[in-house]
């Protein structure tokens, strides 16, 4: 049996020592996934992520319609605690009617009011909410194969379903070398910003993509078959405003994610991993470009709220890194933390000759860096062990 545990630890700034207040687990007899937590402003807790076979939450069950015809698919879940633990809805989203395939929450917001964003990704057709029961929300798949698609779903604080859209990129194979990896998009996060506007962020493949009535290409398709990542902007009701494409997403046959923060003004940060493109050999974030020390570099750029470019930056080593989190304090200074496998130098950061260097230990070693708001570098810590971490 595999069950994912929550855990909440409650730390008061002047207490040195800490108590486990509770742990909770979840999940059935295969295996299950917790991917995001949230709280609200009244101090309840929510968490989405993915299940195979039945996944119990408290005194409720979510059962995989998919397994029916498909062994080992995936449908995700988003689930409300109150502040002990104790579970008061749950709300399962898949395809439900015994198709193929994954379908996976891969990120999450929670407003301060309790309305829950998810985002990630569904094969042919999706449905939000128990099948059949009233708000059931469903979408159809936007591919033009069947591969996986690109969503993403508002639920109220009462576990209401009140829309989902799918959007991503054509799929097709023309001129690809490798077609079993040029099927897939995916949306990694989702963030809303004080006045309710929604931004999400993720990858396309294929020659171009299509976000009603947005269309953004990929002009290096057929060379290298990389997909793109995107980011866009959307109203409160899911309808998309703009949205742009970069360079910044690692190749399908390896780890793929980016993720985003918003600041106080609106201002989009998005980190990740790129590699050089194209006969420039450069990545393309917006009129920036940065050049890969090595196989893959980790990227972070900047964008005010209507999508203006404002500043992009590239760090890593002469092997493959890439930055997998990111977080803004209330100063607006960004701290980004990711992985590395040699040494790497973050230009202009405080050290005594103007850099600090991390030196690598075994394959592959964390950093954690800080920068401030204009792009450049305070500090860079590592954490490493003998092995990989």
């Amino acid at each position: 049996m595999k069950r994912f545990l929550f855990l909440l630890i409650f730390i008061p700034s002047i207490v040195l020592s800490q108590t486990t207040d509770w742990v909770q687990s979840f999940g059935g007899t295969d295996s299950d996934k917790g991917i995001s937590i949230g709280v609200d402003s009244l101090g309840f807790i929510y968490c989405s992520g993915f299940y195979n076979n039945e996944a119990t939450f408290g005194n409720i069950t979510l059962t995989n319609q998919n397994l029916s015809t498909w062994g080992n698919n995936k449908e995700n879940f988003v689930f409300k605690m109150d502040s002990l633990g104790n579970v008061l809805w749950a709300v399962p989203g898949g395809n439900q009617s015994g198709g193929c395939c994954d379908d996976r929450a891969l990120g999450m917001h929670v407003t301060p009011a309790g309305d829950v964003f998810i985002t990630g990704t569904f094969w042919s057709s999706y449905k939000l909410g128990v099948n059949g029961a009233p708000g059931t929300l469903s979408v159809a798949g936007t591919q033009l194969n069947a591969h996986d698609n690109s969503l993403l779903a508002k639920i109220d604080t009462d576990g209401n379903p009140e829309w989902v859209i799918g959007f991503g990129g054509d799929n097709t194979s023309g001129g690809c070398s490798s077609p079993i990896y040029d099927a897939d998009d995916h949306s990694y996060d989702v963030k809303v910003d004080k006045d309710g506007f929604i931004y999400v962020t993720g990858f396309f493949s294929g020659f171009d993509a299509d976000f009603d009535n947005f269309t953004i290409t990929n002009p290096e398709w057929s060379n290298d078959c990389q997909p793109m990542g995107y980011i866009g902007k959307l109203d409160s009701n899911g309808n998309w405003l703009w949205v742009d494409k970069f360079d910044g997403i690692k190749d399908q046959r390896g780890s793929r994610d980016n993720r985003l923060a918003i600041d106080k003004f609106s201002n989009i940060y998005v980190v990740g991993g790129f590699q050089n493109r194209g006969v420039s050999q450069t990545g393309t974030f917006g009129p920036f470009s940065i050049t890969s020390n090595g196989e893959w570099d980790a990227f972070v750029f900047k964008m005010d709220k209507d999508g203006n470019w404002l500043w992009a930056e590239g760090i890593g080593s002469n092997k493959t890194d890439r930055a997998n989190s990111i977080a803004i304090d209330v100063c607006d200074d960004i701290y980004i933390c990711g992985e590395y496998r040699n040494p790497m130098v973050f230009p202009a950061a405080n050290a005594s000759n103007g850099t600090d260097t991390l030196s690598h230990k075994q394959k592959r070693d964390v950093f954690v860096a800080k920068m401030n708001n204009q792009g450049k570098w305070k500090w860079a810590k590592r954490a490493r062990s003998e092995g990989t971490d």
